[in-house]
C-alpha cells in the first residue's frame, strides 16, 4: 500500500462544488494520514504534469463525474454521484459506457444511482455492485447545535431567472422570506454580468469553495433550507448541502427527497415543494417558530441527526472502509474471470515507428498461459531484449517493406486449433487482465471471437477518452480488443492476411462464425482513424470470402456514389417526421419521393 490516493479534478479552469469535495477528500485523507492528490483527467499530477499517477505510486483513483474515463492499470473507482437525468441530458449512452470503464464504484445511496449501474452491469463477469459508499460529505468543521440563540434561513444558489433563464423554482419561495428578512442568502454575487442577487435585501455575499465557510455560514444561520432539484429528488440523491447542514448542527427544512425520509425520518421538517407557494411558506414559518420558540427540542433534533451523520455519512469513515478492504475487494473482482485452464492465449504486438506502448501491455497481461510476439523490424530488436528473455515472448520478423500482412500471417501459422489468439496494433494500449477477461468469456461460452469495446484516445482533445461501441464490421477501429478462437483459421485465413494492408480485423471478425461482445473497455485506442485501416483494395479481397459483408455501403469515407449516399441520410431522417417536416423543403432538392 501507498496511502495515497488520487482524485479526477476534470475542470481546472473553474471554480465548482467540484473543488469543494476533493478539498474535503485532501483534509479527510490527512486526519487518516493518507493523502490524496488532485489529478486531471489524465492523471497528470496538478501540481506537477510531469508526474502521472499509476499503480506504482498510488492505491487507487477516485472519479468524482462520469465525464471521466479510467486510462490506465490504476484501480479506479468512480462516485454514482448524478442523477438519471443527467446522463440523458449530457449524452446517455456515451456516459453510461463511461462507468463501464471503471473497476468499481461508490454508492452514494441513490436509489436511482444504483438501480442505473445494476442495468449497465446486469449479466457483467467483470463487475460488482458496490461495497463501498462515499457520499457528498466531509469530516470538518463539526460544530455544536446553537442553544437558545434566534435562528433563520440560510439558502446558497444562483438566481438563474436574472439570467433570462426561466424562473427559478424556489425564486418566490426565498422573496417571500427574504421580504420578512428571515434568511440569509449567500451565492455569486455576479454571472455573466448581471448582478443576481440584485434586491434581495438578505444576500450575504459569495461563499468560497475552501471546505469550510459553507460549514461556517450555515452555522451562524443556523436553519438550513435543503432543496434538490427534481432530478435528485426522482433519483433519490443528495448532494453537498444536507451534509454541510448536519456537519453545522443546523435543523434543517427539507423537501421530498426521499433520502432525507429514508435515513433521517423525524429528525427534519418537510415540505412539499409540489404544494402552492402559500403552503410551502405556511409550512416554513410554523417550522421556523417552533424552532425558535423550543430551542431545546429543536437542539435535541439537531444534535441526534448530527451523531447519525457522524456515525454513517462522515467521509473519514468511508475512506477507512475503503482502505480496509480495498485489497480483498480487488481479489474478488479479480477471483470473477479467473480461469484454471491449460489453452494458450498467444499475443502478437505489432510494432510500429515506436514501441512504448508494448512493455506496458506485456506487464498488465501477464498470466502464465500467454505467450507473446513481438512482431519488428530487425532494428528494433535491441528495444526488446529485456523482455525477449522472458520464456513466453518470442521475436517475429517484420521484413523491410514493413507491412505487417505476412508477419500476421506467419503469426497464425504458430496457432493451434486449442488456442486463442490476439493481434495488437502499435496504436492500442492494453489494460490490465484484457486477455484474461476475454478468455474467461471464450472458454465458459465457447464463441468463437469475444471483443472488448474500445476507449478512443483524442490527443487533439487534451487525450479526451471516449467510449466506443462498435457492432457493425464497417466500423471497426482496433485489433487489440478482439480474442478469436483458433478454430476459425483454416490454411486460406491463415495465408489472406499478406494481401491485406490494414483490414486484419475486419478478416478475422469476418471469419468467426458467432462473436460476443463484452462489458469492458480494456483497449484504449490512440487516434485510430489517423490509420486510415479501411481501404478499397483490402475490401475487394475480404469480398472474395466474405460476399455478404456490406463493408462498402457503411462508410463514407470511401463510398463514392455521393447522391446515393445523401439518399440513404435522408431515408434515416424520415423516422423522426418533426425533423423530416421541418427539413422537406431542402429535401426534396436531392430526394425524390
Amino acid at each position: 500500500m501507498h496511502n495515497r490516493f488520487a482524485v479526477i479534478k476534470l475542470w481546472e479552469n473553474t471554480v465548482s462544488a467540484e473543488d469543494e469535495n476533493i478539498s474535503r477528500l485532501v483534509s479527510a485523507a490527512r486526519e487518516l494520514n493518507l493523502e490524496c492528490v488532485p489529478v486531471d483527467r489524465n492523471y497528470r499530477l496538478i501540481c506537477d504534469k510531469s508526474i502521472i499517477a499509476d499503480e506504482d505510486n498510488f492505491d487507487f483513483v477516485i472519479h468524482l463525474h462520469f465525464d471521466s474515463s479510467k486510462i490506465n492499470n490504476l484501480f479506479s473507482f468512480v462516485a454514482l454521484w448524478n442523477p438519471i437525468q443527467f446522463y440523458h441530458e449530457w449524452g446517455y449512452r456515451k456516459y453510461s459506457d463511461a462507468l463501464l470503464t471503471h473497476d468499481d464504484y461508490l454508492s452514494c445511496s441513490s436509489t436511482g444511482a444504483d438501480r442505473h449501474l445494476r442495468r449497465l452491469i446486469h449479466d457483467d463477469p467483470y463487475h460488482l455492485i458496490p461495497e463501498f459508499t462515499l457520499y457528498h460529505s466531509l469530516a470538518a468543521p463539526i460544530f455544536e447545535p446553537k442553544k437558545g440563540a434566534r435562528k433563520k434561513l440560510f439558502y446558497c444558489g444562483i438566481n438563474w431567472d436574472r439570467l433570462g433563464k426561466k424562473k427559478g423554482r424556489h425564486t418566490d419561495l426565498l422573496q417571500y422570506f427574504d421580504a420578512k428578512g428571515l434568511v440569509d442568502i449567500y451565492g455569486p454575487a455576479i454571472l455573466q454580468g448581471v448582478k443576481v442577487w440584485e434586491g434581495f435585501s438578505g444576500y450575504r455575499g459569495e461563499v468560497p469553495f475552501d471546505g469550510v465557510s459553507m460549514v461556517n455560514k450555515i452555522h451562524e444561520s443556523g436553519i438550513a433550507l435543503v432543496l434538490s432539484s427534481m432530478a435528485h429528488i426522482d433519483s433519490e440523491l443528495m448532494s453537498n448541502r444536507l451534509f454541510e447542514s448536519l456537519a453545522a448542527g443546523a435543523n434543517i427544512i427539507c423537501d421530498q427527497n426521499q433520502f432525507a425520509r429514508r435515513h433521517f425520518g423525524d429528525l427534519f421538517h418537510y415540505i412539499d415543494t409540489n404544494e402552492p407557494l402559500s403552503e410551502q411558506c405556511r409550512q416554513i414559518e410554523r417550522y421556523l417558530s417552533d424552532i425558535n420558540e423550543n430551542p431545546e427540542k429543536a437542539y435535541a433534533l439537531a444534535k441526534e441527526a448530527q451523531n447519525l451523520f457522524l456515525q454513517k455519512f462522515e467521509l473519514k469513515q468511508s475512506l477507512q472502509r475503503i482502505y480496509a478492504r480495498l485489497e480483498e475487494r480487488k481479489n474478488r473482482l479479480r477471483g470473477m474471470y479467473a480461469m484454471d485452464t491449460t489453452r494458450c492465449i498467444k499475443v502478437c504486438y505489432l510494432c510500429g515507428d515506436g514501441a512504448d506502448n508494448i512493455p506496458y501491455n506485456l506487464r498488465g497481461n501477464s498470466a502464465g498461459n500467454i505467450e507473446n510476439f513481438i512482431c519488428c523490424a530487425e532494428n528494433q530488436k535491441d528495444t526488446f531484449h529485456n523482455v525477449l528473455q522472458k520464456d513466453n515472448t518470442r521475436y517475429l520478423p517484420l521484413k523491410e517493406n514493413g507491412k505487417f500482412g505476412s508477419a500476421i500471417a506467419n503469426f497464425l501459422s504458430m496457432v493451434h486449433k486449442n488456442d486463442f489468439f490476439a493481434i495488437v496494433l502499435p496504436n492500442e494500449l492494453i489494460l490490465r487482465d484484457h486477455f484474461s477477461k476475454l478468455a474467461y468469456v471464450m472458454n465458459v461460452d465457447k464463441y468463437d471471437c469475444v471483443y472488448s469495446q474500445i476507449l478512443i484516445a483524442l490527443p487533439e482533445r487534451g487525450n479526451n477518452h471516449i467510449p466506443w461501441y462498435s457492432y457493425n464490421v464497417s466500423d471497426i477501429k482496433s485489433l487489440g480488443n478482439f480474442l478469436f478462437s483458433g478454430t476459425i483459421l483454416s490454411p486460406d485465413v491463415v495465408s489472406t492476411p499478406i494481401d491485406l494492408d490494414t483490414m486484419f480485423a475486419h478478416f478475422l471478425f469476418l471469419s468467426a462464425r458467432n462473436s460476443q461482445p463484452v462489458k469492458s473497455f480494456t483497449c484504449i485506442s490512440k487516434n485510430p482513424d489517423e490509420l486510415n485501416l479501411v481501404n478499397e483494395k483490402d475490401i475487394n479481397v475480404i469480398h472474395d470470402m466474405h460476399r455478404w459483408a456490406s463493408i462498402r455501403f457503411n462508410n463514407p469515407n470511401i463510398y463514392t456514389d455521393k447522391t446515393g449516399y445523401i439518399k440513404k441520410k435522408l431515408i434515416f431522417l424520415k423516422r423522426y417526421p418533426l425533423i423530416w417536416r421541418f427539413m422537406r423543403n431542402i429535401q426534396q432538392k436531392f430526394f425524390l419521393n
